[in-house]
């Protein structure tokens, strides 16, 4: 019985030394986030112009532009100020490749709108497709 109270004692023992060993050893997560942190981020700069020379361009385009791409094989649309080229979307269009062809060429946002005005859905379909910004 003193024999058994024995090795119990020591295997715990031996159980909590390498617990101890293995948590002392080990990185936490604190401690890797921390080291990453770059030292120079309590400096404050002040009066720098921004420099957006880097940013792309926002493409303009005329309803001229918008009205050479009239047919279903070279079609865009303008629909509230954006330019989007539909052409692959002709065929995949849920309400039929007619009312997309309808649109080829001219500001279609009163046809647009009058179908999906305020729809999400249809909303982030659109974008997809933007390839600009529709000017006077």
């Amino acid at each position: 019985m003193k024999n058994s109270k024995i090795i119990i004692g020591i295997v715990v023992l031996v159980i909590f030394a390498i617990g101890s060993f293995v948590a002392l050893t080990r990185k936490s997560p604190v401690e890797d986030s921390v080291s990453t942190i770059p030292e120079n981020t309590n400096k404050v700069v002040a009066n720098v112009p921004v420099d957006n020379t880097d940013a792309p361009a926002t493409k303009t385009y005329t309803l001229a532009d918008v009205s050479k791409h009239n047919n279903p094989s070279d079609c865009w649309t303008a629909v509230n100020g954006k330019v989007y080229e539909v052409t692959k979307w002709i065929n995949e269009h849920p309400g039929g490749a007619k009312a997309i062809i309808s649109m080829c060429g001219i500001d279609g946002s009163s046809a647009y709108d009058g179908q999906h005005g305020g729809q999400k859905r249809p909303a982030n379909e659109l974008t997809t497709f933007l390839i600009g910004d529709l000017i006077k």
